[in-house]
């Protein structure tokens, strides 16, 4: 619960976890930064949610399925690729979001949970 909102699809809370390998913690936070990106980078969308599926065996930035759900101001939302490249910009960065944690520049519990990269 990186927003402090109880998700239904998981229970499992994301703080105490080693960031260098809980999947779980490590693809909330990013589902996070995901749909943050979204409503601020992208104008049309006003709403965004992300979900990301993990694959045991598989590396880390190639999840079994990223889910985005948008709620955007124009139904013929022009920005697939923009939201194409946050998704996987971020699944990219994934790497660096352990030392992202220990520095404070991402953190749980707040919002936004990056500082500033």
């Amino acid at each position: 619960r990186v927003n402090g909102v109880i998700n239904p699809l998981t229970m499992e809370s994301v703080a105490g976890k080693n960031a260098v390998t809980h999947v779980g913690k490590l693809y909330n936070i990013a589902a996070s930064l995901i749909a943050q990106r979204l409503v601020d980078e992208v104008p049309d969308i006003n709403e965004a949610h992300c979900i990301i599926v993990s694959q045991i065996g598989s590396p880390l930035d190639q999840p079994q399925a990223v889910d985005v759900s948008l709620r955007a101001s124009d139904e013929r939302l022009s920005s697939k690729s923009e939201i194409a490249a946050i998704v996987a910009d971020e699944l990219a960065h994934l790497g660096s979001t352990a030392e992202e944690l220990a520095k404070g520049a991402l953190a749980v519990g707040r919002w936004p949970l990056r500082s500033a990269r």
